[in-house]
């Protein structure tokens, strides 16, 4: 190896200074590019949140409403809500009965 070729070398490789440097450089870029995504997180959790809200109100008028037409509804046809409530709780009822009995059945025919 000739005397031109191990300086040509030496000075190829950066210093120590230079690679301070340089890390110094990278790092400053790592750290706005992270300052970057941290804010486009925040914007992105605040739509989310104000989609959410906005939801949540259309949701609450819409209850709203169904029980301002259910209040009408019992008020203008009272007997008829009355007749509803019963069929419901006598079909909830006998279900609920079906089911006891088939329950007990099958617990009685695991134990012989």
């Amino acid at each position: 190896m000739s005397v031109t070729t191990a300086t040509a070398r030496a000075n190829d490789t950066p210093s120590i200074a230079a690679r301070i440097v340089d890390a110094a450089r990278h790092a400053a870029h790592l750290t706005q590019e992270a300052g970057s995504i941290t804010a486009s997180t925040e914007e992105a959790v605040q739509h989310a949140a104000d989609a959410v809200r906005r939801t949540a109100r259309s949701v609450r008028r819409e209850i709203e409403k169904m029980e301002d037409d259910s209040t009408h509804y019992v008020r203008r046809h009272p007997l008829k809500t009355i007749g509803i409530a019963a069929g419901i709780g006598m079909v909830v009822g006998v279900a609920t009965g079906w089911m006891a009995g088939w329950l007990c059945s099958a617990k009685s025919s695991e134990r012989a």
